[in-house]
């Protein structure tokens, strides 16, 4: 791997973006490059743990199988977004698939060249601390939609977040930069896709979204933030 280009890379991941530049070289040079083709499982549920992942092109989905069989999808991750993080801390299996949606570039860093550099900077352990309890607050979110929420509020909800964190904002819409199929939406916030169906058929007839295919413009924000205050069915 090119050490500058990994460096460049890491300057925009928060997890690294504070260390010294000399400490960006350090572990920019552990990095290695990987390639993987459209549909291809990065790993497994299960699977041994050890090294963590930062996608530098392509687009990869993070699902999880309940007891029960159903599958979820918990993330959507792209460009400058790391995971796998949990099993480089303790080696434990994968608690989920990461499942590429397109083909996707991304670095590995394996818990043995992570750990020295670990000791030599402990200010990467505050940054680890943050990841975590973003993902905890995420998970905890998610649960409380569950609970609370209607199929059409978490539809809604969703599609913001996603605006949020993937969507460009063009002639006073947003567009969702990430193709999304609308059983992908609906293991996003577990329902069917019938269900998800008829939350965006509602939701196109009262001119809040537009959906082209797996493309998704939101055309009235407030409209849809109104929307996610819908009562549980």
């Amino acid at each position: 791997m090119n050490p500058v280009g990994a460096v460049e890379m890491m300057a925009t991941v928060p997890l690294f973006s504070g260390l010294p530049k000399a400490a960006l070289g350090e572990l920019g040079s552990s990095f290695r490059r990987k390639e993987f083709p459209p549909g291809a499982a990065i790993f497994r549920q299960g699977d041994p743990g050890g090294e963590m992942l930062v996608i530098f092109s392509g687009r990869v989905k993070i699902e999880t199988t309940t007891p029960r069989g159903r599958r979820t999808v918990v993330a959507l991750l792209g460009p400058g977004d790391l995971f796998g993080e949990l099993s480089l801390i303790d080696g434990a299996p994968r608690m989920g698939d990461a499942v590429c949606m397109d083909r996707v570039e991304a670095w590995s860093l394996s818990a043995s060249d992570f750990y020295p550099c670990l000791e030599a900077h402990p200010e990467l352990a505050s940054g680890f601390l943050r990841i975590l309890a973003s993902r905890l607050r995420d998970a905890d979110a998610a649960f409380q939609d569950i609970v609370f929420l209607d199929i059409p509020a978490r539809v809604a909800k969703r599609l913001l977040e996603l605006a949020e964190s993937h969507g460009t904002e063009r002639d006073g819409a947003i567009e969702l930069g990430m193709p999304l199929t609308q059983g992908e939406l609906a293991k996003m916030v577990g329902a069917s896709r019938e269900r998800v169906n008829r939350a965006l058929a509602g939701f196109a007839a009262a001119g809040l979204v537009e959906a082209h295919g797996r493309r998704y413009t939101i055309r009235d924000v407030a409209g849809l933030r109104a929307a996610t205050k819908g009562p549980r069915r």
